[in-house]
């Protein structure tokens, strides 16, 4: 299983509900398959930070969203599997050593989508559970 964090400015995100339905844009070289995870990760707001949590449930080679298209990227079709209580912040990003050092951190979140490494995915998992104690982040979902 891989992750991404995706980055953008609609706060109506925050208005789905757990199962909902979504679609995000990927670099093809980034290579998502079924069942990879997308963090989606608030900017342009008081409250920037990691907000939410979504499965890839479809991979399309061509781009069906003309979002994507204008972009030359290719379309995941995502499912909503956590609205997280407790978001985890820019700061707290920037702060910890290992999260410090992902790719979205070090461009300042200037892009649609960044790969977020095993070693920074653990360490994220490890921070949101800590986070919001009670949350089962069962990814097999």
């Amino acid at each position: 299983m891989k992750a991404f964090l995706g980055v953008s400015k609609k706060r109506s995100l925050l208005n789905l509900q757990k199962g909902d339905s979504s679609f995000w844009c990927t670099y093809p070289s980034y290579d998502p398959e079924i069942g990879d995870v997308l963090l989606l990760y608030l900017s342009g707001t008081t409250k920037r930070g990691v907000h939410q949590i979504y499965k890839i449930r479809k991979v399309d080679a061509v781009p069906d969203e003309l979002h994507c298209v204008a972009r030359q990227m290719k379309t995941v079709q995502t499912t909503l599997i956590s609205n997280l209580d407790n978001y985890v912040s820019t700061k707290q990003l920037k702060t910890d050593p290992v999260l410090s050092m992902m790719g979205a951190v070090g461009r300042n979140f200037q892009s649609t989508i960044f790969k977020v490494r095993p070693e920074e995915w653990a360490a994220l998992a490890k921070l949101i559970g800590e986070m919001n104690p009670g949350m089962a982040l069962d990814l097999n979902q």
